[in-house]
């Protein structure tokens, strides 16, 4: 339980620099390849 409130707390901390960041692209390339790594969640269409 430990290891998802880490990645509860990244994902808020990357969801405010993305607000906040001149480039959100990066910021998802970043958001989608920690979400890509998660064992039970791999998006079938989002596959870098």
């Amino acid at each position: 339980m430990s290891s998802i409130s880490i990645l509860l707390h990244f994902d808020t901390i990357w969801s405010i620099k993305a607000i906040s960041s001149p480039y959100p692209k990066t910021i998802l390339f970043y958001f989608s390849t920690i979400w890509s790594s998660l064992p039970s969640k791999k998006p079938e269409g989002l596959a870098f």
